[in-house]
């Protein structure tokens, strides 16, 4: 099994990443580093985090990391980062869909 970002997923990382840097560039590149570890240790337990309240997969799950949520999919060979979201943001049914 291996992980795949969407475009969706990577461009609100960036997006957030830049946010950050405008403090510390440092910091920024260590919450990269730190949510791509995260999002790959999803391999060895894909379903250990819930179904996420919305979704009509079964196969969407939601990974709280820090003050974000990573929703991804599950397939039988790739995870997919769908949304990286802050916690706070309001949920929509765009979220679950690529």
């Amino acid at each position: 099994m291996k992980v795949s970002w969407t475009e969706t997923a990577t461009n609100q990382v960036l997006d957030i990443a830049e946010y950050i840097s405008v403090d510390s560039s440092k910091n920024a590149s260590k919450w990269v580093d730190d949510i791509h570890e995260k999002a790959e240790s999803l391999i060895h337990h894909p379903y250990k985090y819930p179904e996420p309240e919305g979704a009509c997969n079964t196969h969407i799950r939601e990974c709280i990391f820090g003050n974000f949520r990573i929703i991804y999919r599950i397939d039988p060979d790739i995870i997919y980062i769908m949304n990286v979201k802050r916690g706070a943001q309001e949920k929509n049914d765009e979220d679950y869909i690529e």
